[in-house]
Formats: C-alpha cells, structure tokens, sequence
C-alpha cells in the first residue's frame, strides 16, 4: 500500500483511491487503511506543491464533506510558508487554482483558507475564467458575495466573452444578479455572440431578472448585436409574463429590427397567441410587412396557426396585399383556405410567377384544397408566366387524382406546353401509368409528337415502362415513326444504355460532331459509364418484352438512324445477346453497318 500511495500515476490516485468504502463506490477502487490516510493526504500536498492542482481538487474524496474537512485540517498543520505556497500554486496544465476549483465545488471553509493566504481573487486560468465567474456559473451566491468582499473585478470578461452578469442572466440566478447589481455591475455589455444581459433573460424567460434590470433603469427598447430587442426575444421564445411586464413598461411594441421583424410577426411565425392578443389589444401594427414583403396574416398562414389568422382577419388583417391564400394553399393547410374563402380572398390573384393560389395547391399535391376551390368555380385552366397549367402540374408530380378532378371539369389534355410537350408525354416519360390510361379514357392523341418529333410511344419505351407501350400498342399507331434524330420506337429499345449514358455524361466532353460518345475521343470513360450503368437483369427483360412487342406489331428491325446505326447494330454494340437472337430470328439483317463502316 505505502509503495502504491506514494508511486501511483496522478490519474491513479485522483479516481481510484478512497479512504472509506461507500454504497455507490465503482469497480476496481483501492481502500486505503485507516494508517495509511496521512500518507494519501500528504500525497496530494506533493502534487499540489508540483503544480499538479486539478488531479488534487477534483479527487474521488472530496466530493465527501468529511474528507474536505480532514484535509484542510492536514493543510491547516503544515507550516505557514508551506500553506501559502500551496494557495499560490497554479495547474501546470491549465493554470487552475485553488481558490477557483474550491469556487467550483462551493467549498466556503477552503476559500476562506485561500483569503487567509492572501491569494489573488483575479487570478484567471488560461482561459480568462476567473474565481467570480466559476462562482456565479455554479449558483454559489454566498461566495459571490465573499468575493465582491474581497474587492475581485466584477466586469471582468473570459475568452468567451461571458461576463458574470451575463452568466447569472443566462442561467436565471436572481439573487446574484441582485448581488450584482448592488455593486453596480455593467449590465449593457453585450456578449460576443451579440446578446445583452436583459435580452439574455428576456429570452430565457427569467422574469424577476427582467423586473430587476427595468428597476433599474435599463434601455427596453434597444437592440443587441444581434439585432434582438428585449421584447422580441421574449415573443420568440413565447414568455408571456416578460412580455406582460415589458410592455407595461412602456415598450415601443412595434418597432421593428434591420430585418423588418416586429415583435408581432415574431409571435405570429412562432405561434404564440396569447402574446399575439395582447400585443393586438396594445394597438400593435397587424399590416405591417416585415421580411420579404410579408405581413403578420402571412406569417401566420405560412407557419400554419390558424387561431392567430382567425384573430388577424377578425381584426381586419390585410389578406389580399401578398396573398395568404397563396401560402395556404402550397402549405396544404385546408382549414385556413377556407376561412380565406369565407372571408372573400382572392384565389385567382397571382405570385410574380403568375401562378395562383389554385396552380400552387395543384403542384403540391393538396387534394382536399384542390376540390374546394373547383367547388367555388375556380377556373382550372390558367397558365403561369411558363406556360403551365394546373393539369400539368399536377400530371408532372403524379397527382392522379387532382388530374382526374381536373379533367372532370374540362382541363386542355391536348395543349401543347415548352418544347412541344403534352400531358402524355410527360406521364410517359415519368412512368405514370394511372396518369396515361386516365388520359388516353379521355381520348388524348396519342400520335400527336413534340418538336424533336419524339412521340409518347419513344417515352414510353425508353423508360422501359411495358405496361404503358402496351397500351399505345392495343392502339392505331405507327411503330416506326422516328423523330428528328432518326431514332425510332424500336431503336430506343435496343439501344437503352447508349442513352443512359448520353445523359449522364458530363456536359464538357467535346467530341466530333459526327461521332456518337462511344467512338469519341474520350474512349477511356466509356468503360467506366458501361460498369457503372450495368442493366440489370430485370431490366433487360423489361427491354426484351417492348422489342417483343414493337417486332409482334410489325416494327421495322432494319430502319437505321441518321448515322446508320439499326436496331441490330445497337443490341450487338452493347451485348444484348438475346435481343440479337430474337432479331436474327425474326430476320434482321446481320451484315449492315453505320455510316463509319462498323
């Protein structure tokens, strides 16, 4: 035992030694022998004396009272010298002492050993925490006091910036802001991250602190660094009291900050109605627009509180300047629209992209919202500044139903928009089956093309999509039509990882203006799209069942493209071995080649 207390690695003695057994104890601890406990004390004196103060006061032991009192009776035997030695001696490692760690712990008697040895009270460790700040973070009025007594400089800041006026705000302890303030510490300063005291406890909802500093006298309506008033930390974070309290003080309740942000569009986007009703009975400002343009009806609509709306509106709310409706409807939230309706809002008023209330319903999918407006008559065909309709919206983000709504009530299934394309071209080439019956029912053309010629037939073989290629086959339509390219239906099909790998290369590749990618210059990636596009085996069944199908229809096998490549040509290039063998034995030509004689 002598050989382990006197040998033992710091580390050693600070966790795993004690001096008497407790019910809580952890495992692999030693017990020192009643003998030995001068030892272990005189011990921890030797690696104080060596700089070594965190590992002595943040030992096992000490968080037993009795312990403490042992060993500042030890110290209290050791000559005078020595002790004052001891209280002056800084951690090697942090420049800790010992009047700050007993600050930490709340240990009074030792602090008072400390003052008996006249130590600093100022003394900071290497992050600027001083004695004061440890005290007031851990709550410790009494020793606040004590040091305030002993002359310590309370306005003093760490490397963070954090004062103890700040601390004590931040953390709601009442008593040592009073303490505090008693001794006139600075309650102005901001913090490095911009806060003040009174918005820190405005924010943090501390009422009494809030009560002590306008007491006091403090600047309710300035800002922070961070653009914050006192009352608008409070109606963010929704403290009713402090707000009750602030504006009884005299607040300016509509002052906004540099973002255009009141206190009233602040508890309306946080949804905080009582303090929404109170500022409104103060006479608060309910059409001011804050950020964006946006007023407090807005704010609320968007964030979905619909109490807040209803008092908004019912206190005469602008809901017509930058349209509540338009928020309502892209957010989904029903109950708001149709107090909206109720009250006479526009839902034909457009956003500077000229879609409406009802376009925007219709392209985020809100179904219920969607058919209360057709039930108020909304007209279902207005185009936005692109040229897009409701319908196509709600094609593109596959909304079967609002399209079959839209379609009840005698949406353009024909109208051509960017590029040639119609409905059925996009649910082709997105695979929306539901979408493509539901349209060929109405008797869309189904031949009509876009302005590449492309028809929704290629769309639909190229998305490998069977079950729709399979209803444009049921149908009359022409098999071998090609677009501008020369591609045809049956091509697209023999040819699907060639136009996979088309897409995904990168758009700066420069390659001869006659050469497909394949035989570009850029021959080393190729192998890498190849790898990295396999098809899988599903896939190329899909693949083999269209080219089934488009052969059973009476698809052309030998039609080339504009460079000369066949459908033939495609399978073999990229090792389709069965769509090779089902053309040869439908009688495809083998000997044909491209234009480069491949």
């Amino acid at each position: 035992m002598q050989c382990l207390i006197k040998n033992a690695h710091k580390r050693l003695v600070c966790e795993r030694f004690i001096l008497e057994r407790q019910e809580d104890s952890a495992q692999f601890i030693i017990v020192v022998p009643p003998k030995f406990h001068q030892m272990y004390m005189q011990r921890l004196v030797n690696d104080w004396s060596k700089g070594i103060v965190n590992e002595v006061f943040c030992n096992t032991n000490m968080n037993i009272p009795q312990f403490r009192n042992r060993f500042l009776c030890f110290l209290n035997g050791l000559d005078i010298s020595y002790q004052r030695q001891l209280a002056h001696t800084c951690d090697v490692d942090n420049q800790d002492t010992a009047l700050l760690l007993s600050c930490f712990d709340g240990d009074i008697p030792m602090i008072q050993w400390c003052f008996k040895h006249n130590v600093d009270c100022n003394q900071y460790r290497n992050d600027d925490t001083t004695p004061m700040e440890i005290a007031v973070q851990q709550g410790h009025t009494e020793i606040v006091r004590m040091l305030l007594g002993r002359g310590v400089d309370y306005n003093k800041c760490n490397n963070d910036g954090w004062l103890p006026m700040m601390t004590a705000c931040s953390n709601g302890y009442t008593d040592i802001v009073n303490v505090l303030l008693e001794k006139g510490a600075d309650y102005n300063t901001c913090h490095n991250n911009g806060w003040s005291p009174v918005t820190m406890a405005c924010g943090n909802g501390h009422s009494q602190i809030v009560k002590m500093f306008l007491d006091n006298g403090v600047d309710s309506n300035e800002f922070d660094r961070n653009d914050v008033s006192p009352i608008i930390a409070a109606c963010y974070n929704g403290h009713t009291d402090i707000v009750r309290m602030l504006l009884a003080a005299g607040v300016e309740y509509d002052k906004c900050n540099k973002s255009k942000w009141s206190p009233l569009i602040t508890a309306c986007e946080k949804g905080h109605t009582e303090i929404v009703e109170m500022l409104l009975d103060k006479g608060a400002d309910y059409n001011k627009h804050g950020i964006n343009d946006q007023s407090a009806v807005q704010i609320a609509v968007v964030h979905g509180h619909t109490k807040i709306v209803i008092m908004l509106l019912e206190r005469g709310g602008d809901y017509n300047k930058w349209s509540p409706a338009m928020f309502a409807c892209a957010k989904g939230n029903a109950e708001i629209v149709m107090m909206l309706l109720n009250k006479g809002t526009e839902f034909d008023k457009c956003n500077d992209y000229g879609q409406s209330p009802f376009i925007l319903a219709c392209r985020y999918g809100h179904t219920e919202i969607v058919r209360m407006l057709l039930e108020r008559g909304v007209y279902c065909d207005k185009y936005d500044n692109d040229g897009w309709s409701p319908v196509m919206y709600a094609c593109k983000n596959k909304q079967p139903e609002i399209v079959g709504m839209l379609l009840d009530r005698g949406a353009d299934y024909d109208k051509c928009y960017k590029c040639g394309w119609t409905l059925l071209m996009y649910a082709c080439d997105k695979g929306y089956t539901e979408i493509v019956r539901m349209l060929l029912d109405r008797g869309a053309d189904y031949n009509k093309c876009n302005e590449n010629e492309s028809s929704p037939l290629m769309f639909a073989c190229e998305t490998k999509n069977t079950e729709i290629v399979k209803l444009w086959l049921e149908r009359e339509v022409d098999v071998d039509k090609c677009n501008k390219d020369g591609w045809s239906p049956i091509m697209i099909a023999c040819s699907d990882r060639l136009r996979v790998m088309e897409r995904m290369c990168d758009t700066d590749f420069k390659y001869y203006k006659d050469d497909h990618l394949l035989f570009a210059p850029h021959r080393p990636c190729v192998p890498i799209y190849i790898e990295k596009l396999r098809l899988t085996e599903s896939e190329v069944c899909k693949n083999m069942e269209i080219l089934r199908m488009l052969l059973d229809k009476g698809a052309d096998y030998d039609k080339h493209d504009k460079d000369g490549w066949s459908p033939l040509l495609f399978a073999c290039s990229f090792g389709f071995t069965e769509l090779v063998r089902m053309m040869l034995k439908r009688g495809a030509y083998q000997f044909i080649s491209n234009n480069k004689l491949w």
